[in-house]
């Protein structure tokens, strides 16, 4: 990516992507693709800003929104994924943090994060983690954690991490927040 300028109204940003790179709306074939992220793609991720249509309450966009926000989060948890699996999980456990925050039932966010902790000696961290995500699913939900985050907490609770070749498996799978 080149740079970005606006062209448009207050708020509008244009980002210009030469011929083989990717933008911003292309993070959702990177999450379904498994293609590595990059740093332009750490950077496409960075651009983003506030919601989707800033402000504006369009009705008729509201599920084209919806789902852009999805891509954006599914993408963001991919790249928080890929990160960890090679080694950086110290370098997304605040923006891990952060997401889990705007996201707190978003069951694969809580399990990248536990793993992001456990990976760094901080057990005890991701205990409390899992904890508060049980504890608030009980609570808005009456229901336990999935099978994603309960598979998760199994090695923890064992002292070990997965084996390499699983773990990337199992961390980049899309389907990880969903309940089962």
């Amino acid at each position: 990516m080149h740079g970005r300028g606006g062209t448009g109204g207050p708020g509008d940003q244009v980002v210009r992507v030469e011929h083989g790179e990717r933008g911003p709306h292309d993070d959702h074939r990177v999450a379904a693709g498994g293609e590595g992220l990059g740093q332009g793609d750490r950077a496409a991720l960075a651009l983003w800003r506030g919601g989707v249509y800033g402000g504006l309450d369009v009705p008729s966009l509201a599920s084209y929104a919806a789902a852009l926000e999805e891509q954006r989060t599914i993408a963001a948890e991919e790249y928080f994924a890929l990160s960890i699996a090679a080694g950086d999980g110290s370098g997304v456990i605040p923006r891990l943090f952060r997401h889990v925050g705007e996201h707190p039932l978003r069951e694969r966010g809580v399990a990248l994060l536990m793993s992001a902790l456990h990976d760094e000696g901080r057990t005890h961290d991701a205990h409390a983690v899992y904890a508060r995500l049980v504890h608030r699913l009980g609570e808005e939900l009456a229901v336990g954690p999935g099978r994603e985050v309960r598979r998760t907490l199994d090695p923890i609770l064992d002292g070990a991490s997965p084996a390499p070749g699983t773990r990337v498996d199992a961390l980049s799978d899309t389907g990880m927040g969903t309940r089962s």
